[in-house]
């Protein structure tokens, strides 16, 4: 059986969402070793958040865009 468009698209906003998930839960425990050094490099913190946001955003205008075209 060959799945639909919209059956694509469902699965691939599911592989974003869970991959977007995982990235966040990585950025997260590198965020949290970061914070328990002794010296706490907060320019190291806000490149983490910066790139959590950009890739929350990135995953955001893929649904978007995926979702325009049905």
């Amino acid at each position: 059986m060959v799945p639909t468009d919209r059956q694509l698209v469902d699965h691939l906003l599911a592989t974003i969402w869970s991959t977007c998930q995982l990235i966040e839960l990585i950025l997260e425990d590198e965020t949290e070793r970061i914070s328990r050094q002794p010296l706490v490099d907060i320019s190291r913190l806000k490149a983490l958040d910066k790139t959590r946001r950009e890739f929350h955003l990135r995953a955001l205008i893929m649904e978007y865009c995926l979702k325009a075209h049905l």
